[in-house]
C-alpha cells in the first residue's frame, strides 16, 4: 500500500456497469494465460515461503527437508511460468503482429523467468545447496511480486497491460 498507493485507489472512472472486453481480450488464449500464471505464481510463492522458513532454521538444523521441498515446489511453478510467458507471446502476436513488444509487464516477466532460471542453475551447481541459493528464490518471487504489483494491477509503467 505504501509503495505503490495507487494500485490500492478506486479510480474516478470507475463505472460498475459490465463493459465488453477491449478486442485484445478477446482471445481463446486469455484463460489459458492467465490460469497457468495464477498456478505458476501460487507454486512459486508456496517455494518461497519454504525457502523462508529454510532459511530461518538453518541455524539450528533441520532446514535441509523445508530446502529440498521449497526447490520441488519451486520445480512444479517454473515450467508453468514458462508456458505462460509463451502463451502471452502466442496471443501477442495474434492481437498485435509480434511476438514482443517490450512492454514493462513482458519486461518484468522476462526478468522474473531469469531470475528463476538462475535458481535453478545454482541449485543443481551445488552438491550442498547454500543460502544464497535460497535467496535466489526469494528474489524471483520479488521479481513476481514487482510484475504483478508494480507493473500490472498499478499501471506505474503503463504499457499494453495498463488495462488489468
Amino acid at each position: 500500500v505504501f509503495l505503490f498507493p495507487s494500485a490500492f485507489q478506486v479510480s474516478k472512472t470507475f463505472t460498475p456497469a459490465i463493459r465488453p472486453l477491449p478486442p485484445a481480450l478477446q482471445s481463446d488464449l486469455f484463460f489459458p494465460h492467465v490460469m497457468t500464471y495464477l498456478l505458476a505464481y501460487a507454486a512459486l510463492g508456496k517455494g518461497v515461503i519454504l525457502s523462508v522458513l529454510s532459511l530461518a532454521r538453518r541455524a539450528r538444523g533441520g532446514w535441509e527437508p523445508l530446502e529440498r521441498t521449497a526447490y520441488r515446489v519451486t520445480a512444479l511453478g517454473f515450467p508453468l511460468l514458462t508456458a505462460g510467458l509463451l502463451l502471452g507471446a502466442v496471443w501477442a502476436k495474434e492481437a498485435w503482429g509480434d511476438w514482443w513488444s517490450w512492454d514493462p509487464k513482458e519486461v518484468w516477466s522476462l526478468i522474473t523467468w531469469i531470475l528463476y532460471l538462475i535458481y535453478f542453475h545454482l541449485r543443481i551447481g551445488k552438491a550442498r545447496p547454500n543460502a544464497w541459493v535460497e535467496g535466489m528464490n526469494i528474489l524471483g518471487f520479488l521479481a513476481v511480486v514487482t510484475t504483478l504489483l508494480a507493473v500490472n494491477l498499478s499501471g506505474i509503467f503503463g504499457g499494453l497491460h495498463a488495462y488489468s
